[in-house]
């Protein structure tokens, strides 16, 4: 239930038509999601 929560939240951000672009707004979700999730991001 909650990967489905997360997996929602993060998709409801698709259909946004205004608001930060896109790098700013992976940045801004990225810390919330991964941690949702309890792991860490992946190092690029």
């Amino acid at each position: 239930m909650l990967v489905h929560a997360c997996i929602g939240a993060i998709r409801s951000t698709l259909f946004l038509r205004t608001g930060p672009d896109q790098h700013r707004l992976v940045g801004l979700l990225g810390g919330p999601a991964h941690g949702l999730l309890g792991v860490d991001p992946v190092r690029r």
